[in-house]
């Protein structure tokens, strides 16, 4: 029977550890949003979100140029296809090594 009420008291603590985790995430995201948004507006941009707004390189590579105070050269502007996505968001992380 005590077993039994640990068990239950256990399953009653996972989804509040799990509310309160999912909490932290979004208060994060939410500060870190609001941190690139503060940077990204002296380039006249701005996210929504970070899960999507990045995927084509364009604001990634806003982003390093604005933290670096350096340009990072020739990349695709107009991005149409995956691969050009691709090139872009390789050129800022590799920007943002050197």
């Amino acid at each position: 029977m005590a077993q039994l009420k640990r068990h239950d008291q256990e399953e009653e603590v996972v989804p509040a550890i799990r509310h309160e985790d999912a909490e932290w995430k979004l208060i994060q995201q939410n500060t870190f949003t609001r941190w690139v948004n503060n940077h990204l507006q002296k380039a006249g941009n701005s996210i929504g979100s970070l899960e999507t707004d990045f995927s084509d390189g364009l604001k990634l590579i806003a982003l390093a140029q604005v933290l670096s105070h350096k340009t990072v050269g020739k990349f695709n502007k107009k991005v149409a296809f995956r691969s050009q996505k691709l090139e872009n968001v390789s050129l800022a992380l590799n920007f943002s090594k050197t």
